[in-house]
C-alpha cells in the first residue's frame, strides 16, 4: 500500500465512511500511539505492529494483502496527528502543553462584527442590544440574537439608487447576516460583506473578502452573484462556501448543494460546479476538482478540520480565529496534519494537540505564538 492509499484510509475514518475493518485498522494503530501518549512511538518496530494488527483482523475476505499492513505501519507517521486529536478530544488533560508565559491563555473567537451603514454610520454589533438598529428606505435592520443580523422589507422601494451596507468581522470574530431577499450568510473571522439593503434590477450582487458560507434564497429571474476580487460566482439558489482571504495562495469555492457558475469577473474561464466539487482560482486560472465539503464548512460548524495541511496553513487559520501574531523559528516542520478539533477551545489546548505529534512545538508570549520544530 502506498502513502496515498494510507492517506485515503485515514480520510475515510475522519469522514465516517470507513468500513468496520478499516475503522478497526485505524483505531488499532492510533491506540498504539495514544496508549503510550506518543512517548515511545519512534522506538516501536513498525513491521511488528503491522504483523500484530494483521493477525487480529478476520481471515475471510481480507481488506488488504498481508504486506499492505506492514506498508501501512511503515507509513504510520500519517496517522500520528489524527490519533493525537482523537486522544485529546477523549482525554483533554495533557501534560504536553506548549510553552506559555505567565499570562492569561488566549481565548477562542466569538460573535462580533461591525455594521457600516450607507451614510457612514458605524454600529458595533457586539455591543448593540437586540432589536431594531436602523431603518433604511423601508428596510428594518434588527439584531435578533447574539451573532445574527436580519434585514426585513417593511415598505416598497422609493429610491432609484441602491444603498450599500457593509458587515465586517475582525480577527477573532464571526457573524451571520440574513439579507433582505432571505439569503443567509455566515461570515468567518477577518471577513467583510458589502451588499445592498434591498435587491433591485436584474441580479443580486454582493462583494466578499475573507470567507463566508451562503444559503441563497431562490429567485429564478434574479441570479445571486458574489464577487471576490477577480472571481465571480453566480447562482440562483444554493448552498456553498467561498474562501477568499488575501493571505491564502488560492480562492476556493465549494458547492454543497445546487449549482453554481464560477468565472473571472470579465466572464473568462467559466466553470459550472456540481455538488461536492470545488473550484480553485490560481494565477487567473480556475481549476475544478472533487472537494471536501466537511472540511470547507467545518469553521461554520464550530471545528477546525485539517486534512494533510502544513503548519503554515494551519497557523493562518489560528491567527484569524484567535487574533494572534505567528512567528516561526529557524526550522519549520514540513509534515501534513490530519484531524478535527473544536474552535471553542483556548489556543493552548489546540496547540497541545499539534504538539502531541512530536513534530512541532510552540511558545506563547502574550498574543504571539512562535512555531518551532
Amino acid at each position: 500500500m502506498t502513502k496515498q492509499e494510507a492517506r485515503e484510509l485515514l480520510d475515510k475514518y475522519l469522514d465516517g465512511t470507513a468500513t468496520p475493518q478499516e475503522r478497526t485498522l485505524f483505531e488499532q494503530l492510533s491506540n498504539r500511539v495514544t496508549q503510550k501518549r506518543f512517548e515511545h512511538m519512534q522506538a516501536e518496530p513498525y513491521e511488528e505492529i503491522g504483523h500484530e494488527i494483521h493477525s487480529r483482523l478476520p481471515r475471510q475476505r481480507p481488506l488488504f494483502k498481508r504486506n499492505d499492513f506492514i506498508a501501512i505501519a511503515a507509513s504510520f507517521v500519517l496517522f500520528v496527528s489524527a490519533a493525537a486529536i482523537i486522544y485529546y478530544n477523549r482525554y483533554p488533560d495533557l501534560s504536553g502543553k506548549p510553552e506559555k508565559s505567565q499570562t492569561a491563555d488566549i481565548k477562542p473567537g466569538r460573535n462580533q462584527a461591525m455594521l457600516t451603514l450607507a451614510n457612514g454610520k458605524k454600529i458595533i454589533l457586539t455591543d448593540a442590544g437586540n432589536g431594531e438598529l436602523a431603518r433604511q428606505d423601508g428596510i428594518s435592520i434588527r439584531k435578533i440574537q447574539q451573532g445574527e443580523l436580519v434585514y426585513s422589507v417593511l415598505a416598497p422601494n422609493n429610491r432609484s439608487q441602491a444603498e450599500y451596507n457593509t458587515t465586517e468581522t475582525p480577527k477573532g470574530g464571526q457573524f451571520r447576516v440574513d439579507l433582505a431577499d432571505g439569503t443567509k450568510v455566515w461570515l468567518n473571522s477577518s471577513s467583510s460583506l458589502r451588499y445592498p439593503t434591498r435587491f433591485t434590477g436584474k441580479d443580486r450582487q454582493v462583494i466578499l473578502t475573507g470567507e463566508a458560507y451562503f444559503e441563497v434564497a431562490h429567485h429564478a429571474s434574479m441570479p445571486f452573484k458574489v464577487q471576490t476580487g477577480r472571481q465571480l460566482v453566480t447562482v440562483l439558489g444554493t448552498h456553498f462556501n467561498i474562501s477568499a482571504y488575501h493571505d491564502e495562495p488560492t480562492m476556493k469555492t465549494t458547492l454543497i448543494e445546487g449549482k453554481v457558475k464560477v468565472s473571472m469577473v470579465n466572464a473568462q474561464g467559466l466553470k459550472v460546479l456540481k455538488p461536492g466539487e470545488q473550484a480553485e482560482l490560481i494565477n487567473d486560472q480556475i481549476a475544478v476538482s472533487e472537494g471536501d465539503t466537511e472540511q470547507a464548512v467545518a469553521w461554520k460548524n464550530g471545528y477546525f478540520r485539517f486534512k494533510g495541511e502544513n503548519i503554515e496553513s494551519i497557523m493562518r487559520k489560528l491567527s484569524r480565529w484567535y487574533d494572534i501574531e505567528v512567528k516561526y523559528g529557524t526550522s519549520v516542520p514540513e509534515e501534513g496534519y490530519y484531524g478535527t478539533v473544536s474552535r471553542s477551545k483556548n489556543i493552548s489546548q489546540v496547540l497541545a494537540v499539534l504538539t502531541e505529534t512530536g513534530s512541532v512545538h510552540f511558545k506563547i508570549e502574550g498574543r504571539s505564538v512562535t512555531v518551532m520544530k
